[in-house]
């Protein structure tokens, strides 16, 4: 049978992924995020970055400068620039301010 209910039909071809076969995300997926980030610059963001399989580090700052597979984040409590690693980057929250919030 070449389809299901007459709605699938299994000569389709799969959506293409941006995921290798071990889930690792690809150099286009990070590329988009990249691009996405770009126009967030200058905003207050909150990074979340997976280190090793299960340490959750937190950075916070304002979005100075995104590359094509890094983010600088500048904190201006500690007067310090901090440059991240966009693919251990697994959140990231984008605040609606360009100070730091008062609530976060």
């Amino acid at each position: 049978m070449d389809s299901l209910n007459g709605r699938l039909s299994f000569s389709q071809t799969p959506p293409r992924s941006d995921f290798d076969e071990q889930g690792v995300v690809s150099q286009s997926q990070i590329m988009m995020l990249s691009e996405q980030l770009q126009t967030s610059i200058g905003y207050y963001v909150s990074c979340e970055f997976l280190i090793g399989t299960q340490i959750i580090e937190t950075r916070d700052g304002i979005l100075a400068k995104v590359g094509t597979n890094f983010l600088t984040l500048y904190q201006p409590n500690l007067e310090r620039y901090i440059v991240c690693d966009l693919y251990a980057l697994k959140f990231i929250t984008i605040y609606n301010s360009t100070t730091v919030p008062s609530v976060r």
